[in-house]
């Protein structure tokens, strides 16, 4: 039994004032005495009936523990849940969670629920496709806030690939980690996964690291890394030995010199298995890096350097001979300002850090460029670099470039053995290719041009963008293009295309703006690519490139997209992962062949479709959980780790948070409400006030 008064402070003090108001009150006066009773007895009563006194008697009484199973519903849980087994991982822990919370009896209360949900963190039905990424933390946050927490204990049934833990001390210590499939009993190498940049910038180094396990290995053990280029040519290796987990891996330095995707191949070998997985990286621009060689000073070299120089775009560096070897200078060299001419640190050192080298009216036999330099030349060129050059008095065969056996087995129009500049006038024929800019020869003020190197007609493989035809009849190539290796060759017969400039109209920027964009690559460079990756479940991934040729720093594009194929139509929903990326779901269901078509705008221009058609992968085989990477996760957070396929029965009950117990009113009375009260209250003071009648008091 107990006993509590249910008022206030201030209620409980007047009633303790209540007696001794009234021994004061009544103190000395001449009243009956059976008066004075009733009345001390009348003020008592009111005062117990102002203290509110409450009897009850209360029992503990045992109350169920709260758990809940959260079930890992990503792609990881979507192999097999052990060898031979049809059903998926997530559907052997679902069962296995709601087993365990039927089996529990009276004393736990259990719920089930999946993470991540479409729109939730977690939620108590399974989703419909199997999400990659798989953030633990909101989800554990969210049972806390939303779903129904708090939770004495939480167990979480993951296979541990893959999985994002919360940040250490922001979760309690009541969770459980239960690996889902039993442990690999025999040596197995997963494929290599590997951590890229999804862009990198040409000619600059960017890193990658690459892991493997290899599982039942002793530590220690040798094992071996290596990329490979997509044609399986060995770029970089690394040896490397196995830590107590078996797992192994290398971080490797990469560089890329040609535009666009670049696909590669990691190789890990350890244990006599060999695991091979692939990746790729687009390569972009920071700047386009032009290595600018000019003969004597000219008009043309001055507006082509000028045009260039006003581009933010555009890194240049650029010479121009002012003095040639042959000059005599009367002094010592020491004595003179002008530098001489840095030909092997241009051509030996520095050219393979450009992608662009313009050669203007340049005569390369001036300068002893022999078979070295000519050799790099040619290598930049196969590398990936674009080469521009152009005509002049001192260039083609007015320049011996004839003579230049690997020289001029790059050019893509027949070069004369002898003398070929000629200052004649001559008219300009647009050819139908990519980087001819018609409007520049066209309509009204269209300048009479004059001056040219008369070259022959294409060489062989080679493509016409602009022809000529001089007054005197000549005809041929006034601009060509060939592909050498993975770069370009351009020639420009004539150093007069500066008079397309002072003719205005913008002829002399649409002319350059298409022909260098043709030369680094970038005219007709897809700004939009689309790739798929088909493991199981499948996921897109759209790479966006801005109107610079860089990747979008801001969620600037609309996508709309469409899948289809078996299994009717469907749209993936795309979302920006930040530096160019977006990423979405395959929408399920995922067999047969599959079809993804895609338009993309940035900032409401169009910047591309790309299409693809892919069959996804089935359900891998099984793969044995990922037991350091939970042991890891668990230990700096305070959790606990056991196996799903262990913790069933007495083992699970050992798990269980012990029951706790709560205080249960099992009877109460409150006096001081009754009516009784009132009535035995008025009574007194009726039978006072009889009294104090009787004896002739007022």
């Amino acid at each position: 039994m107990t006993l509590e008064l249910g008022s206030g402070w201030g209620l409980l003090l007047a009633a303790a004032l209540l007696p001794v108001a009234a021994l004061r009150l009544f103190r000395g006066r001449s009243m009956p005495s059976a008066s004075v009773i009733l009345r001390v007895a009348s003020f008592l009563l009111l005062a117990a009936a102002l203290a509110d006194p409450v009897i009850s008697r209360v029992e503990r009484r045992p109350s169920p523990s709260r758990v809940a199973f959260l079930v890992d519903a990503g792609a990881a849980m979507a192999g097999p849940c052990h060898e031979g087994a049809a059903e998926t991982r997530r559907v052997c822990a679902g069962a296995w969670a709601r087993r365990a919370a039927a089996s529990a009896g009276e004393k736990v209360s259990a719920s089930v629920f999946y993470f991540p949900g479409p729109l939730l963190p977690a939620q108590e039905d399974p989703p419909a496709s199997f999400p990659r990424d798989r953030d633990l933390g909101a989800a554990l946050a969210w049972l806390s806030s939303e779903g129904g927490g708090p939770w004495d204990r939480v167990f979480v049934l993951t296979s541990g690939h893959d999985l994002r833990p919360p940040p250490v001390g922001t979760c309690g210590s009541g969770v459980t980690l239960l690996s889902v499939g039993p442990p690999s009993a025999g040596r197995r190498l997963s494929a290599p996964r590997v951590s890229a940049p999804p862009f990198a910038y040409l000619h600059m180094p960017f890193r990658v690291f690459a892991e493997s396990r290899l599982e039942n290995a002793p530590p220690g053990a040798p094992a071996s890394l290596e990329i490979l280029s997509s044609d399986g040519k060995l770029i970089s290796s690394a040896a490397a030995r196995t830590d107590a987990y078996g797992v192994f891996g290398a971080t490797f330095p990469l560089r890329t010199d040609v535009l666009g995707s670049a696909a590669y191949r990691a190789r890990a070998r350890a244990g006599g298995l060999t695991a091979v997985s692939g990746f790729g990286v687009q390569a972009v621009r920071e700047k386009l890096r032009v290595l600018y060689l000019s003969g004597p000073p000219s008009f043309d070299y001055a507006a082509l350097r000028g045009h260039l120089k006003s581009d933010p775009g555009v890194d240049l560096v650029s010479f121009v001979i002012l003095r040639n070897p042959e000059d005599a200078a009367g002094v010592a060299e020491k004595d003179l300002s002008l530098i001489p001419f840095p030909v092997h640190e241009l051509f030996i050192r520095d050219l393979r850090n450009f992608d662009v080298l313009i050669l203007h009216a340049f005569d390369l036999r001036r300068f002893a460029i022999g078979g070295p330099y000519l050799q790099a030349v040619e290598s930049f060129v196969a590398g990936g670099g674009g080469l521009l050059v152009i005509g002049g008095p001192q260039a083609f065969g007015s320049g011996g470039y004839a003579g230049l056996g690997p020289f001029q087995a790059l050019l893509p129009a027949e070069v004369s053995a002898a003398p070929d500049y000629s200052e004649e006038a001559f008219s300009v024929e647009p050819a139908r290719h990519p980087a001819a800019a018609p409007e520049a020869f066209a309509g009204t003020g269209a300048p009479q041009l004059g001056g040219l190197n008369l070259l022959g007609g294409p060489a062989e493989g080679a493509r016409l963008i602009y022809g000529y035809r001089a007054a005197s009849g000549a005809a041929g190539a006034l601009a060509a293009e060939r592909g050498h290796g993975k770069g370009r060759v351009v020639v420009m017969a004539s150093p007069r295309t500066w008079m397309l400039k002072s003719a205005g109209g913008g002829r002399y920027s649409a002319f350059w703006e298409k022909m260098l964009s043709f030369l680094d690559g970038t005219l007709g460079l897809e700004r939009v690519s689309l790739e798929a990756d088909e493991n199981y479940p499948p996921r897109l991934r759209l790479r966006v490139l801005g109107p610079d040729y860089r990747p979008l720093d801001r969620d600037a594009a609309s996508i709309s997209a469409s899948v289809s194929g078996p299994g009717g139509a469907r749209a993936p929903d795309f979302y920006f992962r930040g530096g160019g990326i977006y990423e979405a779901e395959v929408p399920p269901p995922f067999g047969g062949r599959q079809t993804v078509s895609a338009r993309v705008a940035v900032d409401g221009r169009a910047a591309g479709s790309p299409s693809l058609s892919f069959s996804p992968a089935g359900p891998s085989s099984y793969v044995p959980p990922d037991l350091r990477a939970l042991e890891e996760m668990a230990r700096p957070r305070g959790w606990s780790v056991a196996r799903m396929e262990e913790s069933g029965g007495a083992a699970l009950e050992k798990l269980m948070p012990p029951p706790s117990s709560t205080e249960v009113r099992t009877w109460s009375a409150a006096p001081g409400r009754s009516p009784w009260l009132l009535a035995v209250l008025m009574l007194l003071l009726a039978a006072e006030f009889a009294v104090r009648r009787r004896a002739g008091r007022d």
